[in-house]
């Protein structure tokens, strides 16, 4: 049912974000140091579930507080 299909999606974001973990670790220790993960999860809020479409795509929500909140992790 639709349980199922959400909690499906919600494991392929985490093993999406896992995989990204991974591939900057590998990155940083090859000697790239401009390289960065930050968690969009993180960026959302308590209420992160209130700013996605199906429990891993951002609706309009998400996407401001995305922007607004990235802000804060990029150095000019």
């Amino acid at each position: 049912g639709a349980n199922d299909i959400c909690e499906e999606v919600s494991e392929n974001c985490r093993l999406s974000r896992e995989f990204q973990k991974q591939l900057i670790a590998q990155r940083r220790a090859a000697g790239d140091d401009n390289i960065y993960f930050v968690d969009g999860l993180k960026l959302l809020g308590a209420d992160w579930g209130e700013c996605m479409m199906d429990g891993c795509h951002f609706n309009d929500l998400g996407f401001y507080r995305f922007a607004e909140n990235l802000n804060k992790y990029i150095k000019f």
